[in-house]
């Protein structure tokens, strides 16, 4: 996080492209790297009374090692927002009637 706390950097790493279009589709989405920055910029949201921006640094792990900085659409932003409150309505209910989803 920046010292002024307006900016949350993430940094990941792929073993394809670094390229901002790919990224963003790709490795982003398919796992759950969105749902990370909603819940990472709420918290800061919660603790400071702004919300920030959220960037992930994505580093290519062959060389030439390119890296490309990238963030969430405001409208993927605000996907990323309906799942964290999904989340956050399941962990309540979860709670509550003390029974958890998942394998027997």
């Amino acid at each position: 996080m920046t010292e002024d706390r307006k900016i949350v950097l993430s940094y990941k790493t792929t073993g394809g492209a670094a390229e901002p279009d790919a990224v963003g589709r790709g490795v982003m989405l398919s796992n759950g790297y969105d749902l990370q920055s909603a819940f990472e910029t709420r918290g800061v949201e919660l603790a400071t009374g702004h919300a920030p921006k959220y960037i992930w640094i994505v580093q290519e792990i062959e060389p030439p090692y390119a890296v490309s900085l990238v963030g969430l659409a405001p409208a993927w932003a605000e996907m990323a927002m309906a799942k964290y409150r999904k989340a956050l309505a399941l962990w309540s209910h979860c709670l509550a009637a003390n029974e958890w989803p998942g394998y027997p």
